[in-house]
């Protein structure tokens, strides 16, 4: 088995590649990355639209950072399904849906987790519905979430009733 051949397969076993340990991700999976791999190859994608037509022309360039991306990604999914065991997980930012639909269609086979049920009626993974406005609803529910959410470290300590 050739060497990116037994990484990769070793990636779906659940470890991690070496560019996709935390903190490497912006330089493996994100946009910028894409950008960058693309650049390399003497590929200029200034913007959404410039990725799209680069997926609907199958340019290898991107169809191999979509397969990369998603070897880095899978056992994420898996990771973050053992910790959190979400309903589905979901997929979304900057890049074209189609490309985010590839990307997702890649990642499998996923992982085994404890989301890997019989009777699932839910994709482990989804796109968000949002397009590249993803985070921006994320980031305006933060404000609510810090008003709601009990803030442990400022905590007075339980309360003791006087005898």
């Amino acid at each position: 088995m050739p060497a990116k051949s037994a990484m990769l397969a070793s990636c779906r076993a659940g470890a991690n590649p070496p560019m996709a340990r935390p903190g490497r991700w912006s330089v493996s999976v994100s946009v910028y990355a894409l950008r960058e791999q693309l650049a390399l190859a003497g590929i200029y994608a200034a913007n959404v639209d410039d990725i799209q037509a680069l997926h609907d022309d199958n340019n290898p360039h991107l169809m191999g950072w979509i397969a990369s991306a998603a070897d880095y990604l899978a056992p994420t999914v898996g990771m973050l399904e053992n910790i959190f065991d979400p309903e589905t997980i979901i997929f979304g930012g900057g890049l074209p849906d189609s490309v985010l639909d590839a990307v997702i269609s890649a990642l499998d086979p996923l992982p085994v987790s404890v989301s890997s049920r019989r009777m699932r009626t839910t994709p482990r993974v989804l796109r968000g519905q949002t397009g590249q406005l993803t985070a921006a609803p994320g980031a305006a529910a933060l404000p609510l979430l810090d008003t709601v959410s009990p803030h442990l470290s400022t905590a007075t300590g339980p309360v003791v009733p006087a005898v």
